[in-house]
């Protein structure tokens, strides 16, 4: 499967892992699958790992990439991150995440997975007290 998905204890986050590649509707079918999975937590950060996908998405999905990304983040009541390595893969992401109408969620794109995680759980806040 090309999305799969674990709440990762250790860290308090969702984790998504993408791999290969992912149309929109496979990812719109991951965002539906896990709105509805009881079993996640009502409140988590999500960590969405883009780093093995294969193919960039396309500039005309970017829209719908921040609709499904809103759509996680209403549902977690908590912030999206999203992890890029590829260049082309960086500029992509962070404007999708741009695309993101910042009264309903908050959603960043980032190419250090530490960083990313410190965002997500918020330590970044705590490093610049």
């Amino acid at each position: 499967m090309p999305i799969q998905y674990n709440f990762n204890s250790s860290l308090g986050i969702l984790e998504v892992i993408t791999s290969g590649e992912i149309s929109v509707l496979d990812r719109a079918r991951f965002v539906q699958i896990a709105i509805e999975d009881e079993a996640m937590p009502d409140v988590t950060p999500i960590l969405i790992d883009v780093s093995m996908l294969t193919v960039a998405p396309k500039s005309t999905d970017l829209f719908k990439m921040a609709f499904l990304a809103e759509a996680l983040a209403s549902r977690f009541k908590s912030r999206v991150a999203y992890f890029v390595v590829a260049p082309v893969f960086v500029t992509l992401y962070s404007l999708a995440a741009f695309a993101v109408r910042g009264d309903r969620a908050e959603v960043r794109a980032y190419t250090n997975y530490t960083t990313a995680i410190e965002w997500l759980r918020g330590d970044e806040l705590r490093h610049q007290e």
